[in-house]
Formats: structure tokens, sequence, C-alpha cells
């Protein structure tokens, strides 16, 4: 999924520091060393705690990598106690999207596992695809992106 384990610290600092000229912080971080897309990450406001390793994102997020897109009212991401820079899991709260370049997900919340690689939504999950009509609904939803498989129940 997104390669958030390339975000440096001067990047998680300066994501509340960068607002551009609609009152959004706005960061684009490099491509991974994968050869990843770039991820770009706008928010209405950006935080970072030292304290907790913890980088907040709020009011209207977006996570765009390539063709996959996230959505959510607010973005939390959490480093290791012993460092900010090496990321475990990532949640996404309320209102949450994420869109491919096949399909779209939607839920009340949701969570990225790095450890797993594994994505899980969570309340009134809706599956869905961009060529057809039909879609599936669910109370969880999770997508293991190394296996590429999806199940929701």
């Amino acid at each position: 999924m997104f390669k958030f384990m390339q975000i440096s610290l001067a990047v998680l600092l300066s994501a509340s520091a960068a607002i551009s000229e609609d009152s959004q912080a706005k960061m684009i971080l490099g491509a991974g060393e994968d050869g990843s897309d770039p991820i770009e990450v706008t928010a209405n406001t950006a935080s970072f705690s030292s304290k907790n390793n913890v980088t907040m994102f709020s009011g209207g997020v977006s996570v765009v990598q390539g063709t996959i897109e996230l959505f959510a009212d607010q973005v939390i991401v959490q480093g290791t106690s012993e460092d900010a820079l090496e990321m475990v899991r990532v949640d996404f709260l309320n209102n949450v999207r994420l869109q491919t370049g096949i399909g779209f997900a939607t839920a009340d919340s949701g969570s990225y596992e790095f450890s797993e690689d594994l994505i899980k939504l969570t309340g009134n999950v809706v599956l869905g695809a961009h060529d057809e009509d039909a879609t599936a609904t669910g109370e969880v939803l999770l997508y293991n992106f190394e296996s590429g498989t999806v199940s929701l129940d």
C-alpha cells in the first residue's frame, strides 16, 4: 500500500508548517526505494507529537499514491515507541473511502497494519467495482496487499 516508512522526521514536522494558499496542509513524499509513485497527503491540518511518535492529519484528508486514493476525516500515523520513522500502523477515521483503478470501498473507519501488509475497514462497509452497478456490503473488509486477497464479512 502506501510506503509510509519512507517518511522522514523532517517531512513529518514540516507537514504542519506547509500550508498552501487554500489553507490546507499538503506534502508530497518522494518515490519509495522500490520505485513506487510519490505519496501526496492533503489535509486541513497536520500535527506531529514527538512524545508519542504520532502524526495526525485532520479535515478532508486525502492520501494518493498512483492509482490508489484514500479519503477520511482524520488519518493518524503511529511510529514505534523508539522511532517515529518506523511506522507501525495508520488509522483512518470517519467517512473512509478507498479507491483504486478498478473499484472502491467505503466504511466508517479503517487501519493499515505494516507488519501484516493488511488494510482493515470496519463499520457499514460497501465494496464495489467502477464498471459495475453491483455492490457488496458487510461490517469488516480485509485486504491483504501481498496476496491480493479481499474478504468481506
